[in-house]
């Protein structure tokens, strides 16, 4: 299975919304703060190269090379990714939730890690190949 750009934004914009959701209901303003920041730098990033949902039908389903963030924001998701699995780690046993965050934080970090070796622009391959 070929995980696509519009694929990816379609599972990203329900997943995140709902991790931003659990941040609230912990009450934990750390990850409410990282999650916001990752949810709103992705809706820029699809705005910008009007990918899903901003695309119109004559783009193409994925971002080219010619339209890759910033090589710095991998370091920076890294950080965000240690935060977050640094926090869920020091209150797993608070909530269950924790585990998802966990889970999210983990699959987030490798994928952003992956990016600084293999700048290939597919950041989820690792998970299918």
């Amino acid at each position: 299975m070929h995980i696509t750009e519009s694929i990816f934004n379609k599972i990203f914009y329900i997943l995140i919304p709902l991790l931003l959701f659990f941040g609230i209901k912990l009450n934990d303003k750390i990850l409410t703060t990282i999650i916001s920041i990752i949810l709103f730098y992705h809706i820029y990033s699809n705005y910008k190269y009007s990918t899903w949902p901003f695309n119109s039908p004559d783009n193409p389903d994925s971002i080219s090379f010619e339209k890759t963030n910033p090589y710095w924001t991998e370091y920076v998701a890294i950080i965000f990714s240690m935060l977050l699995i640094y926090t869920s780690l020091t209150k797993i046993k608070k909530s269950i939730f924790y585990i998802v965050i966990l889970i999210f934080s983990l699959i987030f970090g490798i994928s952003h890690l992956r990016q600084i070796f293999v700048h290939d622009n597919n950041y989820y391959k690792w998970m299918y190949n």
